[in-house]
């Protein structure tokens, strides 16, 4: 039920001013639930422990049939499978897990030159780690930032433009469920423009924002990158992102939600 608070402001030429503003009620938060998948109980128990102490509420299984069916049952917000997984494959978990109950994977490899690492981001997971887990990287796909007090805080919601969605916080750009993977330099220049759309903004803007570590940057260096940034939108498909990086002539540049690429 929504609630009403009355505002009345110094009387004015009108006379009195009363308003009254509609509050919605507070959204009731819940702490951010990992299920995790690992084949080696003690690095399980250490990665749970050090993510309950942070509110991050983790089920932990060791076989993958009890995973998959407490996954279904509790639909956890990420899901960290170990890719030596016996009985069941980790390409073959990721499948599962990401394209049929649609939660999030991630997984974990011993060795980084892992095959099974690379197989499995080709079946759908969002990253590849190796173990022991860093604790920061699992926080931040999880979608959670330590606060003031350790405990967690929601990430900030991902910037969108059209169908395109910037999430700065895991430094991934998403549109139509497929991914696009940008160089530092020009993930921050998209991010900058998806953020301030549909706003132009200047090249003196994008030089401060974006080369503030290169003083000697000059107006071609920006062109150049903006010539890539958007060959690397269009290659994603005709009215894939929904929208367009546009050049406003004399000034700088600009995103612009569109229907369709003109």
């Amino acid at each position: 039920m929504a609630v009403t608070a009355d505002l009345v402001d110094a009387p004015t030429a009108r006379g009195d001013v009363h308003s009254e503003v509609t509050v919605p009620p507070p959204r009731q938060r819940r702490e951010p639930r990992l299920l995790c998948l690992e084949s080696s109980p003690e690095q399980g128990r250490r990665l749970a422990g050090a993510l309950s102490v942070r509110g991050v509420s983790v089920r932990l299984c060791t076989e993958p049939l009890e995973g998959l069916l407490r996954a279904g049952l509790w639909r956890p917000d990420l899901a960290v499978v170990s890719a030596d997984l016996a009985a069941v494959p980790g390409v073959r978990l990721v499948q599962l897990l990401h394209t049929t109950l649609g939660i999030p994977v991630v997984v974990g490899v011993s060795d980084p030159s892992d095959s099974r690492g690379v197989n499995a981001l080709a079946a759908g997971a969002v990253a590849c780690l190796p173990r022991p887990y860093d604790l920061g990287v699992v926080l931040r796909l999880a979608g959670v930032r330590g606060g003031a007090d350790g405990r967690w805080e929601p990430a900030p919601e991902p910037l969108r433009c059209g169908h395109l969605v910037v999430d700065e916080d895991l430094h991934q750009v998403r549109t139509d469920g497929r991914s696009l993977v940008l160089p530092t330099r020009e993930f921050r220049l998209l991010s900058h423009l998806v953020r301030h759309a549909p706003r132009a903004v200047t090249r003196s803007e994008l030089r401060r924002e974006i080369w503030s570590d290169n003083r000697t940057v000059d107006t071609n260096t920006i062109t150049v990158h903006v010539r890539r940034l958007r060959r690397r939108l269009r290659e994603l498909g005709e009215g894939a992102t929904g929208c367009a990086l546009v050049t406003v002539r004399g000034v700088g540049y600009r995103m612009e939600v569109v229907s369709r690429w003109g």
